[in-house]
């Protein structure tokens, strides 16, 4: 078994109280992740939500490990809207885990959504405060950082916002 393999195993052992947890799908690599491993794989002897098919995205050191618990939210309420967005059912911070900071969502059919639709997935991403899509948001340029990390940002709508950015 492959180091992220087992080390999840554990981690999922000890986090979820199962120690009779395994694997009935390994871990298997799925192509296409701009900063992240991304793999597939699925549970035995776990219970719900985690008997399903899941996905593992483990981040890139090259930013800040508190991103996954921001993406979590991010991901969580788009879902949470009713959009197709897989819920991520378990984040970490913690680097020292899996060699990244890391999250673990339902794994649904389908095409991303930024392959589907490229123009308005502002509307998507932006919420406004009374958890409404804002369709005409003006959400302007980003944020500077000392560290060009993500900053969350208010809208006109009274929402936020929270920016994903490389520097080149």
């Amino acid at each position: 078994m492959a180091a992220p393999a087992r080390l999840l195993l554990e981690h999922l052992r000890a986090e979820l109280r199962t120690p009779g947890l395994d694997y009935a799908e390994p871990l298997t690599p799925i192509t296409g992740g701009y900063d992240t491993r991304i793999f597939a794989f699925r549970l035995t002897g776990a219970s719900e939500p985690f008997s399903i098919p899941l996905i593992l995205r483990i981040l890139s050191n090259q930013y800040p490990s508190a991103r996954a618990l921001t993406e979590r939210a991010t991901q969580n309420a788009v879902a949470g809207f009713g959009y197709p967005a897989p819920r991520v059912l378990l984040a970490s911070s913690d680097p020292t885990i899996l060699g990244g900071a890391f999250l673990i969502m339902e794994r649904l059919a389908g095409r991303p959504l930024l392959n589907v639709k490229w123009l308005g997935i502002a509307s998507v991403l932006v919420v406004g405060a009374d958890g409404r899509s804002l369709e005409n948001a003006e959400i302007g340029s980003p944020p500077t950082t000392s560290e060009n990390v993500p900053s969350p940002m208010a809208t006109s709508g009274g929402g936020t916002a929270c920016w994903d950015w490389r520097t080149s």
